[in-house]
Parts: C-alpha cells; structure tokens; sequence
C-alpha cells in the first residue's frame, strides 16, 4: 500500500460497502489482497455490475477484468476497483508494487 499515491486508509466492511464509498466519492479505490479469504462470486457480483455501470472499473491488477462462474468461486489476488479515470495507473502501480514483493504473486 504503501507504494502506491494514496493519501490515507478507511476500514469497512463489505466489499458492496467498500464500492459504496466510491460512488459516494468518500473514497478513490478499493485493494483487495487475498488468496484463501478471497471475496466470493456473490460477494462481487452486484458491487462490480453496479460500479461499472456508473463509469468505475473494477479489474485484477494486471488490467484483467473479474471472472465469474469459472469453477473456483474466490476472487483471488490483486483486486482493484476504482472511480475509473485513474484506474490504469492505479493497476500498474499496485502490480509492480506486488512484482517487487512477491514476483510469484497472483495478479
């Protein structure tokens, strides 16, 4: 986190409330780094559809948007949703970031 310009942190709950705040303009982005407490399809889903459709984006940090019904319900990795302008610049800050750290590290 620390690699990347962000000015200061909020803790929340949900992953609906984290994009709540986006959209609430409360916060820029939401960084999810996880491997086994990795957020679930259904705990997605709707935050993403809804994110979307109001301009923001929410991919894996190498740019790859989220991938739904694949057999493996986590949603794994470096996980980014942003407002959107920023959001290629957030996504290739937070992967070199994570290269330096872990270069094994599931983007």
């Amino acid at each position: 986190m620390a690699s990347l310009p962000i000015a200061s942190g909020i803790a929340r709950g949900s992953v609906g409330g984290k994009v709540a705040s986006i959209l609430r303009g409360e916060t820029d982005l939401y960084i999810s780094l996880s491997g086994k407490t990795a957020p679930k399809d259904w705990d997605m889903a709707a935050p993403e559809a809804v994110l979307l459709a109001a301009g923001g984006a929410f991919t894996h940090a190498d740019g790859q948007p989220l991938l739904y019904n694949t057999g493996n319900f986590r949603q794994a990795g470096c996980l980014i949703a942003s407002h959107g302008p920023a959001h290629k610049v957030l996504c290739d800050a937070a992967a070199a970031a994570m290269a330096r750290i872990d270069p094994e590290a599931v983007l």
